[in-house]
This record gives C-alpha cells, sequence and structure tokens, in this order.
C-alpha cells in the first residue's frame, strides 16, 4: 500500500505561495481605493457635463426667441409684449418658451442698459441677479 501524503508534506511541495487563497486586506483596500478615485473623477465629468449641456441648450433656445422678438419687431414695428405672443406666427406652438430648467424666462421691453429688450434665465440656482444668470445680451461675450 502506498504511503499517504499529509497535508504538510503537500504544501512543502507545491511552489512557494501557490497554496495561498484570496487577497490580502492590503490589496482589498487598494483596489477599493481605485475604484473610488475613478468613480469621482466620471462622476465629475458627468455632473459638469450636464450644467454645461443645460446652458448651450438654454442659449440655443434665447437665441431663437431673441431672433424671433426682432423678427416680430421688423413686422409689428413695435416689440412683443410678452413671449407668448409670438406663438404661432414666429415661432412653432410647440418651441418652449422655458429655460433648459424648465423655468419661464424673464422677458421685459424696455430693455436695461440701452438694449431694446431683456431677455434673461435664472440659470442653475434658479435665483436672479446671481453669478450663473443667462443674459441674451452677453451670453455670447462669456
Amino acid at each position: 500500500m502506498a504511503p499517504t501524503l499529509s497535508h504538510a508534506t503537500t504544501t512543502r511541495s507545491m511552489p512557494r505561495g501557490a497554496a495561498r487563497r484570496g487577497f490580502s486586506l492590503l490589496e482589498l483596500m487598494l483596489v477599493i481605493a481605485i475604484i473610488g478615485v475613478l468613480a469621482s473623477v466620471a462622476a465629475v465629468n458627468v455632473l459638469g457635463g450636464q450644467d454645461r449641456a443645460n446652458k448651450r441648450a438654454t442659449e440655443a433656445t434665447m437665441r431663437t426667441l431673441g431672433q424671433s422678438i426682432k423678427d416680430y419687431k421688423l413686422a409689428e414695428n413695435v416689440f412683443p409684449a410678452s413671449l407668448d405672443v409670438l406663438k404661432g406666427d414666429y415661432i412653432d406652438a410647440s418651441t418652449s418658451i422655458n429655460d433648459a430648467w424648465d423655468r419661464p424666462l424673464a422677458y421685459s421691453v424696455p430693455g436695461q442698459s440701452g438694449k431694446p429688450f431683456n431677455l434673461v434665465s435664472a440659470g442653475e440656482d434658479a435665483e436672479f441677479r446671481t453669478e450663473d444668470d443667462i443674459n441674451y445680451w452677453t451670453m455670447n461675450n462669456e
């Protein structure tokens, strides 16, 4: 009958480290830290991208409305009393007169600083007269 091998005999004959199973605590912590760093970088890029997209969409809406306001002025010889007046003949009825955050744009005639009208979005924070406001007359200068 052949002699049986004990556990000690088996592990000695294996290459060093071959009997080890799983990961050490240090290895697991390192992997978790790397995943955390990658996730935070991705989150910053994704969230920042949404803010930029909302700003660009609002600017596009404001450019469309601004041109429609000017067209109305040429046709009627007066600026519209409200943005709702533009619906139908000057902008499609389905065109939004809200910003990308789905809040109404501020429109007034006459405008400030010698401008014929004001068209302003309160921006992300929903408060007018703050740094993130988007003004029709200055949005392309930023």
